[in-house]
């Protein structure tokens, strides 16, 4: 079975800190092909289990938001060069651990937490990157509860549960988008913030206290950040017709009619990401 980059918790930016110029687990092998042209979408990445990463059609930035348990897309990852600014170069990225040094048998939240430091190596490596670990005080969604309550399901696993060597595969597995809504079964509000994130502009945080979790279904919902109207619309005469809105209901609204909650918003420290400095990567 295929485990997609769905969502994970933020906060593993202090990895960044911790393990500077430290050596880390890295692929046996890797292949990474440049796509000629823009592929349709932002890309995906498979984390498999035995550790095979299968990334198609990627951006740079993607593959950090994989390396370092961030959403994507996300105002988090700042600066680069100017092919990573534009998001000009797309990849193809295939890569597996040696037999045997990751377990088959591991959750889709344990496999994230061992391949994330291959991931980062295989960027330092051949793609030349630096990043800068900085915390930012910048205009923020936050995650609260709303006036009439919490409408929150506690799911019977614990946080200490997800860690163990059984854990359930449902363990911080937030699956969907915004046609979609979301589905988990053991997942915390942090990951329904990172979630939310995706459709937004700027970073989405979890501000409820609540350090539990819950099976949470949400149904579908528009972006968090309305995108500005582009001019060639704008413009159009009265007679022409025009692209429909955006077909889902309210963020606002789903969020505090299914799961009892709100955004409000405010400032905040944020953890943040800059590029410092990257290369086009190193052929095969």
């Amino acid at each position: 079975m295929k485990h997609g980059i769905r969502v994970a918790v933020i906060g593993v930016l202090t990895a960044l800190a911790a393990h500077p110029q430290g050596i880390e687990p890295s692929f046996a092998a890797v292949s990474i092909r440049p796509v000629q042209g823009r592929l349709p979408g932002l890309g995906t990445v498979l984390f498999q289990p035995g550790g095979r990463l299968s990334a198609n059609g990627v951006t740079i930035r993607v593959l950090i938001a994989a390396a370092y348990g961030l959403p994507f897309p996300t105002p988090r990852i700042t600066g680069g060069p100017d092919w990573v600014e534009a998001n000009r170069e797309t990849f193809v990225v295939e890569a597996v651990a040696e037999p045997g040094t990751i377990s088959e048998s591991l959750s889709p939240a344990q496999l994230r937490e061992k391949m994330r430091p291959m991931i980062r190596q295989l960027l330092a490596e051949r793609f030349k990157l630096v990043l800068r670990a900085e915390r930012k005080e910048m205009q923020v969604f936050q995650l609260v509860v709303a006036a009439s309550g919490a409408k929150l399901t506690k799911s019977s696993v614990s946080e200490a549960q997800c860690s163990a060597p059984a854990t359930p595969n449902a363990c911080h597995d937030l699956v969907g988008n915004r046609q979609r809504g979301m589905n988990g079964d053991v997942v915390s509000l942090g990951d329904v913030a990172s979630l939310l994130e995706i459709s937004s502009d700027v970073p989405v945080v979890d501000a409820t206290g609540i350090k539990d979790l819950f099976s949470v279904r949400m149904g579908p919902y528009s972006r968090v950040t309305p995108q500005e109207v582009p001019a060639e619309i704008v413009n159009l005469p009265a007679d022409r017709p025009r692209p429909p809105a955006e077909p889902w209901p309210s963020v606002f609204k789903v969020l505090e009619q299914d799961l009892g909650l709100r955004l409000v918003s405010g400032r905040a420290q944020v953890e943040m990401l800059r590029i410092e400095s990257a290369q086009m990567p190193t052929a095969n």
